[in-house]
């Protein structure tokens, strides 16, 4: 931590060298150690500065479709056990089946890379006891958000299902 401490006050004052002082010998070993510092932290750096957001909205009726055609195949592709059960129990099936779709895209579009290079069962939607949505993201989707936080919204009409993921 003393290190850091010494790099974050070399920081404070680099501002103000001119190159006659950056030239000489016992600053320019210094300043390099700070700018290989830096490079280090780079990855953790941008995660801490970087927010990012992804939202996407569906028609029921697209999902409806799908699952009628396929079935228990793309039900079971997409989702997981505990996803599907949620869905089945409830009245409004295909919108909640939607619901879940469209928060998995928007949390794929949040980290930026598209739901093709992540597994759809990498992200779980669940809710807290108070019915707040929640997701569980695990395998190769929980590396890439690393520890980063997020916060997801749901909401639906009869036709409509949107959601919106916010990583920080």
């Amino acid at each position: 931590m003393a290190n850091n401490r010494n790099y974050l006050q070399l920081f404070r004052y680099k501002v103000c060298i001119n190159t006659k002082t950056l030239s000489s010998e016992k600053l320019v070993p210094k300043f390099f150690t700070f700018l290989k510092f830096l490079i280090d932290i780079r990855s953790e750096i941008l995660y801490t500065l970087t927010m990012t957001v992804g939202i996407d909205i569906i028609e029921v009726k697209r999902i409806e479709k799908v699952i009628k055609k396929w079935g228990e195949r793309f039900i079971n592709r997409i989702y997981l056990p505990g996803e599907i059960a949620y869905c089945k129990a409830r009245r409004d099936t295909y919108v909640c089946f939607s619901a879940r779709f469209a928060a998995k895209e928007a949390f794929s579009k949040a980290i930026g890379i598209g739901i093709r290079k992540i597994s759809w069962k990498d992200i779980e939607v669940t809710h807290d006891n108070r019915g707040k949505p929640d997701l569980i993201i695990k395998g190769k989707s929980s590396k890439i958000l690393g520890k980063r936080n997020l916060d997801v919204s749901i909401s639906h009409t009869d036709n409509l299902a949107t959601a919106i993921v916010i990583i920080d």
